[in-house]
Order: structure tokens, then C-alpha cells, then sequence
């Protein structure tokens, strides 16, 4: 969890990086509500695990539910030429590398020692696709 956890910060300091304080853009403050509800209930879900299985899932899906979201605000960004395309793709390029981290996470495999192809497996195995 620690792993999934640290990738959101890194997603909500690249935007902040990208983003600064354009106060001005509408979308500025859902931006950051968005990033920052992905590492919060990344760790709301890890505090929740002790003989709540469902309540964990649920924080979990709700952080996945948040990273599309920020993914979203992100292009919006770009569409509203706040942000430069360069700081998109790097943005883009964590918020993937964190949505298949929170995925393995969700599916109980070691984030840090699990290679892709591993995951692939276990969803087959599992029909999960």
C-alpha cells in the first residue's frame, strides 16, 4: 500500500508543479480535490482493512474513481491551455503507472515485486479483464 500510496503524491506534486497557483482557472480547486481524494482514500482503505474487507474495496474503487477523474481535469486543462502538453504526457504517464499499481493493490499482489505480465496472468486466471 505504501508503494500505491506514494505514486498518488507524486501524480498531485506533478500537477501542483504543472498547474501552480492559476488560481484563476475555474477547474483549479475540483483539480486538486480530485489528486488529493486519490492518496487520501488510498490511505482511508488501508486504515479501514482490519475485518472490513468491504469497506477497504470500497476506498480503493473510490480512489480509482478520483485518478479518472484528475485524469479528466487534466485533459480539460490542456483543452484550456493552462498546462503545457509536455506536463500532460508526464502527468499521464503516472496516473498510469498508478492506476496499475492501485489495480494489483486491489487484487492482492505485491505492488513493488509483481511484474506485468504477472498481473495479466491472475486476471485471466481470475476472468478478470
Amino acid at each position: 500500500m505504501v508503494e500505491v500510496y506514494k505514486d498518488a503524491l507524486v501524480v498531485y506534486k506533478k500537477i501542483r508543479n504543472a498547474l501552480g497557483t492559476n488560481l484563476e482557472w475555474t477547474h483549479y480547486d475540483q483539480t486538486f480535490r480530485a489528486a488529493g481524494s486519490v492518496a487520501a482514500n488510498i490511505a482511508e482503505g488501508e486504515g479501514s482493512k482490519r475485518g472490513k474487507e468491504g469497506v477497504t474495496a470500497s476506498r480503493w474503487n473510490t480512489a480509482r474513481g478520483s485518478l479518472l477523474e484528475t485524469s479528466a481535469w487534466i485533459d480539460i486543462a490542456l483543452i484550456d491551455g493552462v498546462i503545457l502538453i509536455e506536463d500532460v504526457e508526464d502527468i499521464k504517464a503516472e496516473i498510469e503507472k498508478l492506476s496499475d499499481n492501485l489495480t494489483k493493490l486491489m487484487e492482492g499482489i505485491d505492488v513493488k515485486n509483481t511484474p506485468p505480465t504477472e498481473v495479466l496472468r491472475n486476471r485471466i486466471k481470475n476472468n478478470k479483464k
